[in-house]
């Protein structure tokens, strides 16, 4: 059985993924006033500056590498 390729499966996503699905799905949720889409689910809000780096992955319980896009 093959397993479906899924976008940014492992969450490896190139900036035009990043920006076409997720933003782009974002931005569109907000204005259409959706906050409970899938979209919303998969990349959460997180004000990235309101605590010390090396707290992020116990935030996240992240076990792998954090890979930050800014």
């Amino acid at each position: 059985m093959e397993v479906p390729e899924i976008l940014g499966l492992n969450f490896h996503l190139t900036n035009d993924e990043l920006l076409t699905y997720y933003l782009k799905q974002r931005i569109l949720d907000y204005f259409e006033g959706q906050t409970q889409s899938l979209n919303s689910h998969t990349v959460p809000d997180f004000e990235l500056y309101s605590m010390h780096p090396k707290e992020l992955p116990r935030q996240f319980k992240c076990k792998a590498d954090l890979h930050i896009i800014i």
